[in-house]
């Protein structure tokens, strides 16, 4: 009697494990790019929000500056008047300005730190390493 080895191959009934095609990779690794984009996009608008209210509110202070600027200037009495709400108006919007473009760059800086995050998961994934099999073998 022959002994059959169990480990053979495969018969009719057990179809072999196959390795995910061309097509199911393609298709995922093209979903995943466009995530990965729809991801950043999102990213940048939200960025674009945040630099645009902190122009928004920079805007708003120095109006609200000058207002009051002005009436100091129809108040003041003499030239030393004049000079010293001049030269408080040219500190406060020294102050401001560096204020705001420091607040620029650290909406710039969480900005580009969420677009990294989003580029990460393309990179971090076990597809990536798929991909560079499947290329290898073609």
């Amino acid at each position: 009697m022959a002994v059959r080895n169990i480990r053979s191959a495969p018969s009719a009934q057990q179809p072999a494990a196959s390795a995910p095609s061309a097509n199911d990779w393609a298709t995922d690794f093209t979903r995943q790019q466009m995530l990965v984009a729809s991801e950043s996009a999102c990213a940048l608008f939200r960025g674009f929000q945040a630099i645009r209210g902190i122009q928004e509110q920079a805007a708003q202070h120095a109006a609200e500056r000058h207002a009051e600027g002005i009436e100091r200037l129809r108040r003041a009495g003499n030239a030393l008047d004049l000079m010293s709400v001049q030269g408080e108006l040219m500190r406060s919007d020294l102050e401001s300005a560096t204020q705001y473009w420091q607040q620029l760059a650290g909406a710039a800086l969480e900005m580009n730190t969420e677009l990294v995050g989003c580029t990460a998961h393309l990179v971090g994934t076990e597809d990536l390493f798929g991909a560079t099999r499947f290329l290898r073998r073609a």
